[in-house]
């Protein structure tokens, strides 16, 4: 075997072993649905086995019914353009529902995009009276959906603007660093706005349902609430790290295989390969036993010059 040949066969059984290693590592990313840490979304990736988009607009390629669908845009990280409006903008137009979970992020752009009222203050909540183990996990008490009565809030934000506000703050919540001005009293933190045939929820947190906060009081019970029929996440705007990045694109590169035509176009184009290497490698062995015989029994010999004269050989009898 020739040694460009033996090169090409590492390289191909090292990349083989990169993206199993890939594929198997666990992400650490916050917010991911395949983390399977405290800080990840495992959980809610089992509960809702839910359609992952790398881009906004590819709603509309699966076959799923708008109004009978939930979109979920988690702690969004990066800047939302128009394109990204037009999208959830279509999608709450065909009766969507689509629930934006942030804290400190970039959700109010999105909002702004969409022309609508609703914001994130952007400041700390906490409260000293109604809490779970710290002043920043403030417990809601009263929440406007059914079958949902307390849930435990991670370091949330506040809402101002226009909707229907479905659970507030407890009397006694404040911003940090705003308790000595008066500004104490009830804030909301989730929202519903109605958007065409479509309803938008907004939540002040985005680690609501994070693997170390889901279990906490009726934190499960507001995810079924929330989650209506199949569910999309966007992992578009989400600031990844580079092995999150490289499962995303083995994941895509899988699922373009989705396709049988494009399955068994690639099988058939593998088999066609495989039997052309192997039929060229029988060819080449068998080559090479004959003039390696030869080699050993004259090593003085030009090796180059033997082969040679051995196809010579070979086409004359041929």
């Amino acid at each position: 075997m020739k040694v460009s040949r033996v090169v090409m066969v590492s390289l191909g059984f090292s990349l083989v072993v990169l993206v199993a290693l890939t594929m198997w590592m666990p992400s650490v990313d916050d917010l991911f649905v395949e983390n399977p840490y405290w800080n990840g979304l495992s959980g809610f990736y089992v509960e809702c086995d839910p359609i992952r988009l790398d881009v906004l607009s590819d709603w509309g390629s699966f076959l799923v019914p708008a109004d009978n669908s939930t979109l979920f845009i988690i702690g969004p990280d990066s800047e939302f353009d128009v394109f990204d409006a037009e999208a959830v903008s279509d999608y709450l137009g065909s009766g969507g529902r689509v629930v934006l979970m942030d804290d400190f992020g970039s959700g109010n752009q999105l909002l702004e995009l969409l022309g609508l009222d609703t914001r994130f203050t952007g400041l700390s909540l906490e409260d000293p009276l109604f809490y779970e183990g710290d002043f920043g996990f403030p417990v809601v008490l009263d929440v406007g959906l059914a079958g949902v009565d307390e849930v435990v809030l991670n370091l949330p934000t506040g809402l101002v603007g226009g909707g229907v506000v479905l659970a507030s703050s407890s009397p006694f919540s404040h911003y940090v660093g705003m308790v000595d001005s008066g500004d104490l009293g009830s804030v909301p933190v989730i929202v519903r706005v109605s958007v065409g045939e479509g309803v938008l929820f907004v939540v002040s947190d985005s680690s609501v349902f994070i693997n170390s906060m889901i279990d906490y009081r009726d934190n499960r019970a507001l995810l079924g609430a929330l989650a209506r029929g199949r569910v999309f996440v966007d992992e578009s705007h989400m600031m990844a790290t580079r092995l999150t990045r490289a499962k995303g694109f083995y994941r895509g590169f899988y699922g373009f295989f989705d396709r049988f035509e494009y399955r068994y176009l690639f099988l058939g184009l593998v088999g066609v390969l495989v039997f052309k290497l192997k039929w060229e490698t029988g060819e080449k062995i068998e080559e090479d036993d004959v003039v390696s015989q030869v080699m050993m029994a004259h090593p003085g010999w030009d090796r180059d010059l033997v082969e040679h004269v051995h196809r010579l050989r070979e086409n004359d009898e041929g």
